[in-house]
């Protein structure tokens, strides 16, 4: 498994399907039965002396539990130290789990024709000076992230802040409209090379898209799942 830190003795049975493979530990002599699907998104660490049985789906904050499809929510991650730059919220917040309002020095006025609008255009009217994580009401769901539990995401973070003033990203789906969210590195890669992303990080390894060779397809891509 790519990047994953794997204790002695462990078992992995046929077809466990785990989507990063770098942000998964096992203690030594677990077992993690057939069919397990481990959704990481964040890491995920299982002790020793474990047992997942068959079937078994374990997944981070970033989805909706409350429906069958799993749908992945967009939210931000923010500095742990600078949450209450951005938000109402005077907490960490690891596992995306608390809504809480964006601050009001951040936030757009209203315009006062809100209720004339095509719901299209209300809905993508910026709401703060961060419009990609501020739902219609100016709160957000958030994570945070904190250099003790996550020293590289928080130095790329930082370094973005670096970079923009900004000390908070979107979190979101890794995929396009009608496809699977990807699994493997290999369908991170296939993603990667079919948009119009220009960098993909892959564990400790930074891809450039303009070094790579043009991705040879058989077939049409757009044509390969049905959008929802």
């Amino acid at each position: 498994m790519f990047g994953a830190k794997v204790g002695k003795g462990v078992v992995i049975k046929p077809s466990v399907n785990i989507k990063f493979p770098w942000k998964l530990k096992i203690g030594d002599h677990s077992w993690i039965g057939e069919g397990v699907w481990i959704d990481n998104l964040s890491d995920v660490i299982i002790g020793g002396h474990v047992a997942l049985s068959q079937g078994c789906l374990l997944l981070t904050g970033s989805h909706d539990h409350r429906r069958e499809t799993f749908d992945f929510l967009s939210a931000p991650i923010v500095l742990e130290e600078r949450v209450s730059d951005y938000f109402e919220l005077d907490r960490p917040s690891p596992y995306m789990l608390l809504v809480a309002d964006v601050v009001p020095e951040r936030r757009v006025p209203k315009k006062g024709d809100e209720e004339g609008l095509p719901l299209v255009e209300w809905v993508n009217r910026p709401r703060s000076d961060v419009p990609a994580i501020t739902h219609v009401d100016y709160s957000a769901r958030i994570q945070t992230v904190s250099r003790e539990e996550n020293p590289r995401y928080h130095a790329l973070i930082g370094e973005f802040e670096q970079l923009t003033g900004y000390g908070v990203i979107v979190n979101t789906s890794f995929n396009v409209r009608g496809e699977p969210i990807v699994c493997t590195p290999e369908d991170a890669y296939r993603c990667f090379m079919r948009t119009e992303m220009d960098y993909l990080v892959l564990g400790p390894f930074l891809i450039d898209k303009q070094a790579q060779p043009q991705l040879a397809e058989r077939y049409d891509w757009r044509n390969e799942y049905k959008l929802d």
